[in-house]
């Protein structure tokens, strides 16, 4: 795998930890939520944070549409409680009602139809689950469909999930997530748990 500037690739990032951390951190904070539930890591990519949720899940339901991802994911992320599988985002290969946490960083901003992907969450989440969401802000990416603001996110959100008990973080460049503050920098991430 070639490391484009978009998609976190471990072994060809030369291990600059300025680029990972802020990943990593997320996916690191996101483990309080999965402490042993079924989870799935949706657009999991190469596969490192959904290793990081299997040390904390009983089972990780690992879906990425390139099976090139997936394939440098099993070659170097592998746990005995993952599950790879090659999917669509809005077509996902997992269960009705089979999940109780759902995570799924830096996703729907890449998505021509996001709220078609909040379907499909909805429909793999069991009843009183939780959906663990990010989107960039201003990120200028190539990538990117387009970026949300808070208002942008949460307005996504809200057209098929109850926000009312929602909670909402930021992160800043790094490693630091905070909750309900306003964003560290220009560029935040925005968070959701639902």
């Amino acid at each position: 795998m070639r490391f484009t500037g978009e998609q976190v690739v471990p072994t060809e990032m030369h291990h600059d930890t300025r680029e990972m951390q802020a990943h990593l951190a997320r996916y690191v904070w996101a483990m309080e939520w999965c402490q042993n539930k079924e989870v799935a890591d949706l657009a999991c990519g190469c596969g490192y944070g959904s290793q990081l949720l299997s040390w904390a899940a009983n089972n990780v339901y690992a879906v990425d549409r390139d099976m090139n991802s997936l394939i440098y994911a099993t070659d170097h992320f592998t746990y005995p409680n993952i599950h790879w599988r090659q999917g669509d985002m809005c077509n996902l290969p997992i269960d009705d009602n089979s999940l109780d946490v759902v995570v799924s960083f830096e996703t729907v901003e890449h998505l021509p139809e996001p709220v078609a992907f909040l379907d499909e969450v909805q429909r793999v989440l069991k009843r009183g689950g939780t959906f663990i969401a990010s989107a960039p802000e201003n990120s200028g990416s190539v990538w990117h469909v387009r970026d949300f603001t808070k208002l942008d996110l949460y307005n996504l959100l809200d057209a098929r999930f109850d926000m009312m008990p929602a909670r909402y973080f930021t992160q800043g460049p790094r490693t630091e997530i905070v909750e309900n503050s306003k964003p560290l920098w220009e560029h935040p991430t925005h968070i959701f748990v639902i």
